[in-house]
């Protein structure tokens, strides 16, 4: 099997555009040799030896543990003898090689001075005659983050300084990138390799990705062949439909899950779990949760308007996979505790599509944020459909103003161009929750991003058949049945104003009674229930957050009737009334 990442990498040796590459990304992974039916799954470094260890390639690897290696023994017998020769005594490559095992420093001088003899020519009689190696060397640096790792010069010390200098000089020789040698650094992050190197215009990047879905079912395929007849794999559905809800994983955790198995049926839930806790280990406990709602469209309440909406446009484009009929993201406005972020889980249950909940991700400490969103990303590339959910996305971005820190702008902007990647777009929608809509930077409200469809998620008008579903919901279960029509009244009168939340709050509080009492609640108890709850005073704000989800609004469909530009004007002064009482 050749990778994209193997193929781009071999393009750019090829065509002599960059002698040195970075391979970033899923660098930890495992990777297939072999015929497809067969072979075997390899590290990077194997995998690579096995790419380039043939024709006139020389495939040397420095690792910190293990020093400089050259996996093949004739290779490696050319490159002593013309070491050697080159030294001009014996034993010099031996010599050099077991310095290299302690010390970086000696390792990267001896691994550039391998490409100065590349280059170099035997002299026969004063005159040229042939080079020292008619090979070329593939030399590939692991971990190179931690060989020159990012920090300011001043807090680097004499060693990193060294490697550095070393490092600059190789790279940025005119004769080595006039010549046929190649390097790889490999580290999962440009971000985390020191900024002197990362930003050489000569160091070319190459990511290497996560597995997408056809790697994923040609590893449980190959998998399942190593088992013996009485083991063989056991899923609930297909292989196919495994490899689908396994998107973000890396061959080393399928591998694990596999074996977890232990010749039981694999069930959905097994595999999203293992995916949220690969993610999450990988990503940060606290930064993202991966779930599949149970909970879908008939379980909602009021709304109509706006679930019609859903039902009818919303619903369609984010199942399409076509990028000119899907959003790319959406804002979903509306004041606090109108139940925004549980009426679109109900959408993604509906459709039986993961999401992927992001939350926490400005890290304190400039390059764990960018390594965090590398990883986010990778995953979302090989997601095969899913809905990415921020809440309180006012508070999670940062913006990109004069006062805002660089690692904050940079998490930004790396986020906003996620959103506008037409790669995810008809796989990954973004979902941009907040009763603050506009404290949401104007780069995110723009179009291609959530501009593109701002929704607003509203109270129930009293008296309005929204109004009382919620109350329906409200009281099912908890009452006796028959109330009167006159106490239905009653009880619309004392929940004027309520929104979704406040109905939940006296839903649980009517359990919680019915249970106390043990019987069914009568009429006038829950009257008594209702007029002791006191909810808190939260109607001016919950207005001003309302009327910017108005005037934001990109549908006219889930705007009140009647809505003008003139009724427009008059929402945006009462805007301004209302931040003029200090509401905001």
């Amino acid at each position: 099997m050749e990778y994209a990442f193997r193929k781009r990498a071999r393009d750019v040796f090829n065509t002599g555009r960059s002698r040195t590459i970075l391979l970033s990304g899923n660098v930890h992974d495992r990777f297939h040799v072999g015929p497809d039916d067969a072979g075997q799954y390899v590290t990077l470094l194997e995998y690579l030896g096995n790419a380039w260890s043939v024709g006139k390639f020389l495939y040397v690897t420095y690792e910190l543990n293990r020093g400089i290696v050259i996996p093949d023994s004739i290779a490696r017998d050319k490159i002593r003898k013309a070491y050697d020769a080159w030294r001009g005594r014996e034993e010099s490559f031996e010599n050099d090689l077991d310095k290299a095992l302690e010390s970086q420093t000696a390792a990267l001088e001896v691994l550039r001075q391998m490409c100065v003899l590349s280059r170099s020519v035997v002299k026969k009689d004063g005159k040229a005659d042939k080079p020292y190696l008619e090979e070329n060397l593939v030399i590939v640096i692991e971990g190179a983050d931690l060989i020159v790792p990012e920090a300011p010069v001043s807090q680097l010390s004499e060693a990193d300084r060294h490697r550095v200098a070393i490092c600059q000089d190789w790279f940025t020789d005119r004769a080595f990138m006039d010549g046929r040698d190649s390097v790889i650094l490999v580290t999962e992050s440009r971000s985390q390799l020191n900024g002197r190197i990362a930003r050489l215009p000569q160091l070319e990047e190459v990511e290497v990705g996560a597995p997408d879905e056809a790697q994923r079912l040609a590893y449980v395929r190959w998998f399942d062949r190593q088992l013996p007849a009485e083991r063989k794999l056991k899923v609930w559905s297909t292989f196919e439909e495994l490899a689908a809800y396994t998107g973000g994983l890396t061959i080393v955790a399928m591998r694990q899950m596999l074996m977890g198995a232990d010749g039981e049926t694999i069930q959905p839930s097994a595999v999203v779990d293992k995916v949220e806790s690969f993610l999450k280990g990988q990503i940060g406990d606290d930064v993202i949760s991966f779930k599949r709602p149970t909970h879908t469209m008939k379980d909602l309440v009021g709304n109509s308007a706006l679930l019609a909406w859903i039902v009818a446009e919303f619903i369609p484009r984010i199942r399409s996979t076509d990028p000119d009929v899907a959003y790319a993201a959406a804002i979903v406005g509306g004041p606090i505790r109108t139940g925004k972020t549980y009426v679109f889980e109900a959408v993604a249950g509906e459709l039986g599509i993961p999401i992927i909940e992001l939350k926490n991700f400005r890290s304190m400490w400039v390059g764990q944020t960018d390594v965090a969103i590398e990883r986010i990303y990778r995953a979302l590339r090989v997601i095969t459909k899913g809905l990415v959910l921020i809440d309180e996305a006012d508070t999670q971005f940062g913006g990109v103003g004069k006062d805002v820190h660089e690692t904050e702008k940079r998490a930004t902007g790396k986020f906003q161009g996620m959103m506008s990647d037409p790669a995810l777009r008809g796989r990954i929608m973004w979902l941009m929750m907040t009763a603050r809509i506009h404290l949401l930077s104007p780069d995110l409200r723009g179009e291609g991003r959530g501009g593109d469809c701002i929704i607003v998620v509203q109270d129930p008008e009293p008296g309005s058949p929204d109004h009382h579903a919620f109350v329906d919901f409200m009281l099912r279960g908890r009452v006796a049945d028959g109330l009167s029509h006159e106490d239905l009244e009653k009880i619309h009168g004392l929940t004027r104003g309520y929104y979704a939340g406040a109905f939940q709050t006296i839903r649980a509080e009517l359990k919680a009674q019915r249970k106390l009492r043990g019987h069914d609640l009568t009429a006038a108890e829950v009257m008594e229930v209702i007029g002791n709850k006191v909810l808190s005073d939260t109607a001016n704000t919950r207005r001003f957050q309302l009327l910017q989800a108005y005037v934001n609004c990109t549908d006219r469909r889930l705007l009140p009737p009647n809505s003008t530009e003139e009724v427009r004007e008059g929402w945006k002064r009462e805007i301004i009334e209302l931040e003029a009482r200090g509401i905001s």
